[in-house]
């Protein structure tokens, strides 16, 4: 899919109602499409932009975002290898369904005999490469719902008076 969209060169301007900071933090493929020097947003209901932004990728001034085109293949890997685990107990019960199974294994890119495709899925855990290769992301990450707050959206003072004794001394990232 990567390749379909970069090898076009045409500019491609995409018209929507929601807002696109949403969209690139909920949907990889759209995140994927924003990562191409060649592809624009307008908010539909703006459209005076769509010269401005077709003059901006025709002058060449979006330029490619290769860390994100590689977080997209990252997170569709995952996907993928993540279907594979939910399926093996099934394809291990199932000759026909192993053969279905590996044949899709190998279309993600695993390779071996069976045993080890299957050990390759088993223990699977995403290896840092090319931009990402040697880079740590620094920081406290907490899940917000019945962790940092309860159902109803009420703060946990205590889960937060805890944050806030972890990240003393910490210098802020953002």
């Amino acid at each position: 899919m990567i390749k379909e969209y970069s090898s076009n060169k045409e500019n491609i301007i995409i018209l929507g109602f929601e807002n696109e900071k949403y969209l690139l933090a909920d949907d990889p493929d759209f995140s994927l499409l924003m990562s191409l020097s060649n592809v624009g947003f307008v908010d539909i209901l703006k459209l005076n932009n769509i010269i401005a932004e077709y003059n901006r990728l025709t002058k060449g001034e979006k330029k490619e975002d290769k860390i994100g085109i590689e977080i997209y293949s990252y997170q569709l890997l995952e996907r993928e290898i993540g279907i594979l685990r939910h399926n093996l107990n099934y394809a291990l019960s199932n000759p026909k369904e192993m053969e279905s199974w590996l044949k899709k294994a190998k279309t993600v890119g695993l390779d071996g005999t069976q045993e080890q495709i299957i050990s390759q899925v088993k223990n699977w855990t995403p290896q840092t490469s090319g931009a990402f290769d040697g880079k740590y992301l620094e920081g406290i990450f907490v899940d917000a719902l019945d962790t940092l707050f309860d159902k109803d959206w009420h703060l946990f003072t205590e889960v937060r008076k805890a944050i806030e004794k972890m990240a003393k001394g910490k210098k802020e990232l953002l």
